[in-house]
């Protein structure tokens, strides 16, 4: 449970009926009555003169409505009792949907978390491309592991255990209203758990594991792309030893830069760990561990061992080393390691010292794991090379005697009218961006003035800052043009007076000071301005009727381009 979330306790339900007042009360009423009745017989039956027949009737009536009234004062004592059972009722069934919801977007936050964290083997190489298309860097997975965290890597779907609000049952007391106590029992019982979330492995608990079933290949295959998209080179190294007939199949590891040799270089670089398997099992185990390394911060070794048949005797515990065997059948071997069945059944997970733990292990096929290796490629730890100048041209193309391409005039893209003025600047507690939208309300924004508010350090300068490098590298000058009045002394802005964008950049020293009382004056001269063309182009009303206009004119160059103009103060 993390720090941001509180611990649901479901009350008791209410009790199977009212209190006991409600018949008291009925008694107490009655009670008078009654004794009313007795006296009425009594006087009857006594009384001298009158017609003993009317005196009779007379009794009979007063004795009626007397048993009358009292009946009426019993039903509504019950009447009362089932309204207060049923107010009781509805209030916990409300508060139960309370508590439902809570529980059901904690359970979704939690399934996109894990998601986002662990993914499905088959579409890291697509998460990866969007976070490269982006400027992402390296997999967030990788920044989030330090030294001292579990090794937790992806090895199936199923239910888990929920880790957002869990919710403690109340304690049973005597009989409650059956309503209720059925609806807090479906509660927990569909809360126990969480379905479809990652089902993880910690590497560093587990020195062996067995992949059985005839599909084992594929499940290992999805276990060595979810270990690579988790953890940083750093942290893992990656050894396949195969049996050269099966070779083939571990091909596409070489891409990983967790499976580079730290201590072998060729001509093409670090020499992938992927190596043919001898007859001593042993031999290649001691060559993995070295490979490894032996100091207690080198990274886990995680070692592929894939023969043509199961070794004779389960391998030995290697300290910083997981061994991982794919095998068709179970070799028999003493149940004191993890198993991985792939047989028609579902998949289970089972430990020597936990309970099995059942859902579907992840299959990823070659070609799938090929594409996540190629991109998680070029974040490898390559080693120090020269300098490259970045004007001269590409050696591999002037090589094959092929013309170098000019650099683009315009290095930035062109963005998309809802994208115009929207900046990431910072990340929410999911890691997810969040964005500033400095458009117009109208349009879509949140702008076009802003404040902001905060005490000394608190981070207004900082957020300045990335708010106008952040918008540099995404728009170009002829789409926004920055104006930065600094009254801490430039310090704030230091650097990006080169800009493109910037047309001024204004401070409070004493050799400027005289571009602070010119600042209003050049601003409004500036808003004159503006509208002045925009008149005398269209007329526009505004720079979005003419970027309009220009979008959708078969002559763009034949309009003005009037770039958005922000003052950062």
């Amino acid at each position: 449970m993390t720090s941001t979330e509180q611990e649901q306790v479901v009350p008791r339900p209410p009790p199977l009926v009212a209190p006991a007042d409600g018949a008291a009360g009925v008694a107490m009423n009655a009670l008078p009555m009654l004794g009313s009745v007795g006296s009425v017989v009594l006087v009857s039956s006594t009384a001298v003169g009158g017609s003993g027949l009317l005196r009779m009737v007379a009794g009979g009536m007063f004795v009626l409505t007397t048993l009358g009234f009292v009946a009426v004062q019993v039903d509504r004592q019950r009447a009362q009792r089932d309204h207060q059972r049923r107010g009781a009722r509805t209030a916990y069934l409300r508060h139960l949907a309370q508590v439902r919801g809570l529980l059901q977007d904690a359970v979704a936050r939690q399934r996109h978390r894990s998601g986002t964290t662990h993914p499905h083997p088959g579409q890291v190489a697509v998460r990866l491309a969007g976070r490269t298309g982006s400027g992402g860097g390296r997999p967030s997975g990788w920044s989030a592991s330090g030294p001292g965290d579990p090794l937790l890597v992806r090895w199936g779907c199923g239910r888990g255990e929920p880790d957002l609000v869990p919710v403690t049952p109340p304690e049973p007391e005597g009989d409650v209203d059956p309503v209720a106590g059925d609806a807090l029992r479906r509660l927990l019982a569909a809360h126990r758990d969480v379905p479809a979330v990652p089902l993880l492995l910690d590497l560093v608990a587990t020195p062996r594991l067995c992949v059985v079933g005839a599909d084992a290949t594929s499940v290992v295959t999805a276990l060595l792309v979810s270990a690579a998209h988790a953890l940083p080179p750093e942290r893992l190294r990656v050894v396949v030893l195969a049996d050269p007939r099966r070779l083939a199949a571990w091909e596409w590891v070489k891409w990983l830069p967790h499976a580079a040799d730290p201590g072998a270089r060729d001509a093409t670089g670090p020499v992938p760990l992927v190596l043919a398997a001898s007859d001593d099992p042993a031999a290649d185990l001691a060559r993995a561990a070295e490979a490894r390394g032996a100091g207690p911060h080198d990274p886990q070794a995680l070692v592929v061992l894939d023969l043509a048949a199961p070794p004779g005797a389960p391998p030995a515990p290697v300290p910083g080393v997981t061994v991982v065997l794919p095998l068709e059948q179970d070799p028999g071997w003493p149940h004191d390691r993890i198993l991985l069945a792939t047989d028609r059944s579902p998949d289970r997970h089972v430990g020597p010292h936990a309970a099995e733990v059942r859902g579907q292990a992840d299959r990823c096929g070659p070609a799938s794991a090929e594409a996540a290796a190629r991109r998680l490629a070029p974040y490898g730890p390559g080693p120090p090379g020269p300098a490259v100048d970045p004007g001269a041209p590409d050696p591999v193309l002037a090589a094959l005697g092929l013309p170098v391409p000019a650099p683009p005039a315009d290095p930035w893209q062109p963005r998309a009218a809802p994208d115009r003025l929207r900046v990431a600047v910072g990340t929410d507690p999911l890691g997810r961006p969040v964005h500033l939208d400095l458009k117009e309300a109208a349009h879509g924004g949140s702008g076009p003035h802003g404040l902001v508010v905060g005490a000394t350090g608190s981070g207004k300068s900082e957020l300045l800052r990335t708010l106008v490098i952040g918008l540099a590298a995404t728009h170009s000058p002829g789409d926004l043009n920055l104006v930065l009045v600094d009254y801490k002394g430039g310090a704030t802005f230091t650097g990006l007076a080169g800009l493109p964008h910037t047309s001024a950049l204004i401070t409070n020293l004493a050799d400027e000071a005289v571009l602070v009382e010119r600042m209003g004056a050049a601003l409004a001269g500036e808003l004159q301005r503006r509208q002045e063309v925009l008149r005398a182009t269209g007329p526009f009303a505004s720079r979005h009727d003419l970027e309009v206009a220009r979008t959708a004119s078969s002559d763009p160059a034949s309009l003005p381009r009037l770039p958005s103009l922000l003052v950062v103060v």
